[in-house]
């Protein structure tokens, strides 16, 4: 799998940059290499398990020729439940997904063949099997249809919703507020009553500093980097980007002189999370 030459190129002069140009086109090839491999050994571990699981199911009754199966895999050491994502599914084609005790989950489409969906209890170092089930099946589901916490009538929810933000996120776990720049200005744990976030403070600040080394531009980050932060030039508004039973999307945009920040903010009805998904295009940045 090449992980001894993966060891190899984090020495320490390749990883910075300050290492000559033959030695980066020696890297690229080797990494090329490693990627495709890896990629191959994923699909074909992959297929395999498929074949052998979906092979070997039993009929619970539940499913119909060309129904499609999507298998789950937790490779961690303890159980999950998280978002999945399924590609190839053109829209209005799944209206939502049944586990194997016929529980059913609302999906939403995230584009014109991309849908999520919640997933429970993954088993750890282990997988689960879920079908995505046409709206001619909501019949055929078994009990516990209500398992997701959502009416049936959000499944298939076409998440694009272009729009206002209102500021507030709030599901069972916590009570998140956010500023014009979405900028976290409260964070309240609701099991304890607690304010995340000291007083005064905000999360999600994006900031650049000046950074001129004295003599190394990849070996020295110097302490007074920080007298001089500067904020973004340019801010757009916040827009939802996305709102459905299993996802809520916020996006935004930062101006740093040369360079774009893109983030979207990620909030989960089922999940104790926030994902905050940044995308930097342009010259090199230090954020804090």
């Amino acid at each position: 799998m090449g992980w001894d030459i993966i060891l190899l190129n984090r020495f320490h002069d390749i990883i910075p940059g300050s290492a000559i140009g033959p030695v980066y086109d020696q890297t690229d090839r080797e990494y090329e290499v490693i990627l495709k491999s890896g990629a191959e050994t994923a699909l074909h571990l992959a297929e395999d398990l498929g074949d052998r699981i979906c092979g070997q199911g039993k009929d619970t009754g539940r499913e119909k020729p060309g129904d499609r199966k999507v298998i789950v895999i937790n490779t961690q050491g303890y159980e999950r439940e998280d978002t999945v994502t399924v590609s190839g599914v053109a829209r209005g084609e799944t209206a939502f997904a049944c586990d194997c005790l016929g529980h059913r989950f609302p999906v939403q489409y995230t584009g014109e063949d991309t849908l999520i969906f919640h997933a429970k209890g993954i088993p750890s170092c282990g997988c689960a099997v879920y079908s995505l089930m046409g709206a001619e099946d909501s019949g055929r589901s078994g009990p516990a249809a209500e398992h997701s916490g959502y009416a049936a009538e959000h499944s298939g929810y076409a998440a694009e919703c272009p729009g206002p933000w209102s500021g507030f996120f709030e599901n069972d776990w916590y009570r998140a507020e956010f500023n014009d720049k979405m900028e976290l200005v409260s964070l309240v744990e609701k099991g304890t009553g607690g304010q995340l976030l000291k007083e005064g403070r905000v999360g999600n600040q994006l900031l650049t500093f000046e950074d001129r080394p004295m003599n190394w531009d990849n070996w020295d980050v110097d302490m007074y980097y920080q007298r001089k932060p500067y904020h973004a030039e340019l801010v757009t508004a916040p827009v939802l980007k996305e709102w459905g039973p299993v996802r809520t999307v916020v996006s935004i945009s930062h101006r740093f002189a040369g360079s774009l920040v893109e983030q979207d903010i990620v909030f989960y009805p089922n999940l104790p999370r926030i994902d905050f998904v940044t995308r930097l295009t342009g010259e090199t940045i230090m954020f804090c």
